[in-house]
């Protein structure tokens, strides 16, 4: 009996986790069982007759194979988080009688400093970026206005459907990590998008209860907006790092930048806590410190 498709359907239905996540944790539990399999016999760890057998040994085995690889700490951290969510799942529908997981510690999360677009390098971007045809224009800069205007994950933007977007009041409601839904404003410049958008798709009869769609009109897909927004930023950026999380981290970091309330970014973001959105203020602890060394006397 397979082991791996119970637990991603759990965590698929009763988690309510996005299929990036679905697949994150697959692709974990796949190289955890084929790790532990060279090492230890042909047979498929992930059969009950086997998993009952794996102590801390094994686990130090895996790990170490891990750091051979090279990676770095924040993929060990999340592959680790993805074998003791697993094995909890065992534990709990009975399969296993200990977890043998417990004691498996996470290398330190580094400190980091979220990359960002500086605001001239955006503006120049929104204003100047060119696609090849009339439709990719419309779409594709609907895409980044979107994303730089309401900080929104990928995810969240491509399960956006029409019948969550409010243009009078200029608001998206969003369902974020954990199925949570939020409400977030978007700007004048992304409701003219929208409304550009709206028309073209009307008079091409493309109709599709989803916002982003494909010529055809079928939904957008990941590796597609992903790919849009990687092109845009390379072309007008010098970012190490060229994806649509930029554009997050560029929302936060330009809504702190100008004075907002962190409290309400952190709600704006759909964060649990707010830890997760003080990475933000050392861009603007820094713009403070440099005006301050500028304006001040005896600095």
């Amino acid at each position: 009996m397979n082991t791996i498709e119970p637990f991603l359907r759990y965590l698929q239905y009763e988690k309510k986790r996005s299929e990036h996540t679905l697949t994150a944790y697959e692709s974990d539990l796949m190289q955890f069982a084929r790790i532990l399999s060279a090492n230890r016999n042909p047979q498929d760890f992930f059969e009950l007759s086997n998993i009952q057998n794996l102590h801390h040994n094994h686990l130090k085995l895996w790990l170490r194979k891990l750091y051979e690889e090279g990676l770095h700490a924040s993929s060990i951290r999340r592959k680790i988080a993805s074998i003791k969510n697993f094995f909890k799942y065992q534990q709990k529908i009975g399969n296993l009688t200990h977890n043998p997981t417990r004691k498996l510690l996470s290398p330190k999360k580094p400190k980091r400093i979220p990359h960002f677009v500086p605001e001239r390098d955006m503006e120049n971007l929104l204003n100047n970026i060119q696609w090849k045809t009339e439709f990719e224009q419309l779409r594709n800069q609907l895409i980044i206005e979107f994303l730089y205007s309401s900080g929104l994950r990928r995810s969240e933007l491509l399960n956006v459907q029409w019948k969550d977007i409010n243009l009078n009041n200029q608001l998206v409601r969003v369902t974020g990590k954990g199925n949570k839904t939020r409400i977030v404003p978007f700007n004048e410049s992304t409701k003219n998008c929208i409304q550009k958008y709206e028309a073209y798709c009307q008079n091409h009869g493309i109709k599709n209860q989803v916002l982003l769609v494909r010529k055809n009109g079928m939904p957008m897909y990941d590796k597609l907006l992903y790919r849009i927004v990687k092109n845009a930023l390379l072309a007008y950026t010098k970012l190490a790092k060229n994806s649509p999380h930029i554009l997050r981290h560029t929302f936060a970091t330009h809504l702190l930048d100008h004075g907002a309330e962190i409290d309400a970014v952190k709600e704006m973001l759909g964060h649990a806590n707010l830890a997760a959105t003080q990475i933000y203020t050392h861009n603007t602890l820094s713009k403070l410190k440099s005006i301050y060394k500028q304006a001040h006397p005896k600095s």
